[in-house]
């Protein structure tokens, strides 16, 4: 229920109206009033979307345009007419600003029936709910893409598996490294990360600091969220695969890791580099990682990959060692 809550007993009617039309104005509400005959008798904080030209009484059409003004004046009817007691509708202007009229009529013993319209300007809102509903969509989409992945490395994984146990130690494993780029995804508002990123939490939070196992040099690029979330998978097989049959966290192996931002024919490509090679000289006995060559492993490095980003990659595991080249669009 609107009311005048309190005003103090001593101030003369004159005094306390002149009070009222200093504290609306003040306050930046937009409030029109009109009386029996729908003639204005004040206008207060018009928004800039509309002006009234010197001098002239003003009217709804020569304020709003005849469209907005034949819509006002039914609102308007309405409430008189006692069909409803506030009415509502919302106009578009030519610069594409969205306003919200509400219409109120109200009696009194002395002045009649007036006629009580607020402007509010919703353009912002409408702005915020548009963006909402399409990063709803996205996060849907993304979502169903997502789940296609996981299905895909489930089934992979247990394709490629022996045992209970070993499905499950790589499946997490698999998927706490989607999870991971996700997570930076969404710290950038769902615009990529940071290669940087993707190699600190892919590969460099598994290997021990103290013995330098890893190095990384080159450029730092953003990369989109689809070619963030295989880059990841990428490095993360190239990780376990180093520590499963690479002794790097012994200290056995290096890994080189470099990113290099090139432009081909005006498109930039990324090319990344990962290498991996004994610290002494072991020729004579070849890495067990050779024998992963055709696992799941494998097939997302040289195939899944750089079909998900439009690039190319080459993976060779031999006695020297283990060398991947992927070049990405960026």
């Amino acid at each position: 229920m609107h009311r005048l809550t309190w005003h103090r007993d001593n101030l003369s009617k004159d005094k306390l109206q002149d009070y009222f039309m200093l504290a609306l104005i003040a306050s930046g509400a937009s409030v029109m009033l009109q009386d029996e005959s729908l003639d204005f008798i004040f206008i207060s904080n018009l928004p800039d979307a509309w002006t009234i030209a010197a001098g002239d009484q003003p009217s709804d059409p020569s304020i709003f345009g005849e469209d907005i003004a034949s819509r006002l004046k039914a609102l308007k009817l309405t409430v008189r007419d006692g069909q409803e007691q506030t009415a509502s509708m919302e106009a578009e202007t030519r610069g594409g600003r969205i306003f919200e009229f509400r219409v109120q009529a109200l009696s009194t013993p002395t002045a009649g029936t007036q006629t009580v319209t607020t402007i509010r300007e919703l353009t912002e809102d409408r702005r915020k709910e548009r963006a909402l509903a399409d990063l709803l969509l996205e996060v849907s989409h993304r979502s169903k893409n997502l789940l296609a992945v996981v299905h895909s490395i489930a089934a992979q994984t247990a394709r490629n598996e022996v045992g209970v146990d070993n499905f499950l130690r790589k499946f997490r494993g698999r998927l706490y490294s989607l999870s991971h780029s996700q997570d930076l995804v969404t710290e950038r508002s769902w615009q990529g990360a940071m290669f940087s990123d993707l190699v600190n939490t892919q590969v460099m939070q598994y290997l021990p600091t103290s013995l330098e196992v890893a190095s990384l040099s080159g450029d730092d690029v953003l990369l989109n969220p689809v070619a963030a979330l295989h880059v990841g998978l990428a490095l993360h097989e190239l990780t376990m695969n180093a520590i499963d049959h690479g002794n790097v966290r012994e200290g056995m192996r290096r890994i080189s890791l470099s990113s290099q931002l090139v432009k081909t024919n005006g498109q930039s490509h990324l090319q990344i580099e990962w290498i991996e090679m004994p610290v002494e000289d072991i020729a004579d006995n070849p890495p067990a990682s050779a024998m992963e060559a055709s696992r799941f492993g494998s097939v997302v490095l040289s195939k899944v990959v750089p079909a998900s980003v439009n690039g190319t990659a080459r993976y060779e595991v031999n006695a020297l060692g283990v060398r991947y080249f992927l070049d990405i669009p960026v």
